[in-house]
């Protein structure tokens, strides 16, 4: 959505982003309270390491963005984003079993 509101208007620029704000304040805090569920006794260390992962994310993320508007404009930068998305999603389902992928119950 926020490849084709690019191009088309402010407005609908600021909606995307409004929307992928939303998503992200409601997805974050499943993360930790998973992690802390999971690795109950090891806490901290995995909320740690979670912290890094996302931190040194985030120092990469913009320099690879610039890097990607440089060379082909807001499609190639988000597009790729997109596309590592859902590789990251569908390599999740196949690891965690939710999600069957090819074969019929």
């Amino acid at each position: 959505m926020f490849m084709a509101a690019a191009d088309a208007s402010l407005v609908l620029l600021v909606v995307t982003s409004a929307l992928f704000a939303l998503a992200l304040g409601i997805g974050m805090p499943v993360h930790t309270t998973l992690l802390s569920e999971v690795f109950e006794q090891e806490r901290a260390t995995a909320i740690g390491v979670y912290n890094l992962i996302r931190y040194m994310g985030m120092a990469a993320g913009p320099v690879a963005g610039a890097a990607m508007y440089g060379a082909g404009g807001t499609w190639l930068e988000f597009g790729a984003a997109g596309l590592l998305l859902l590789l990251a999603v569908l390599f999740a389902a196949k690891n965690a079993g939710g999600l069957r992928l090819g074969k019929s119950a």
